[in-house]
């Protein structure tokens, strides 16, 4: 019984502890996280050829999903023939 009350003391001054961290702690973790997500921004550079084949995919999927629709058929045959 005493085990278990120390047990439960235990995970709830866990669960105190971090939910209690101080606004400069918690912006300091937020700058550094910031500052991860900004690095790795900067490692991304695209070229003239990869915005090139970027637009290309672009366009060849727009066409595919315009054919798409284009042969779906139409709701007025739905209402029209309705199933038995």
């Amino acid at each position: 019984m005493i085990a278990i009350i120390i047990l439960v003391a235990l995970l709830w001054a866990n669960v105190y502890e971090s939910m209690t961290s101080s606004p400069y702690d918690m912006v300091q973790e937020q700058a550094g996280s910031i500052q991860h997500i900004h690095d790795k921004l900067n490692k991304v550079s695209f070229t003239e050829a990869s915005i090139g084949s970027l637009q290309s995919e672009n366009d060849q999927t727009t066409n595919q999903i315009n054919q798409l629709q284009t042969n779906m058929p139409s709701p007025a045959v739905d209402s029209a023939y309705p199933p038995e």
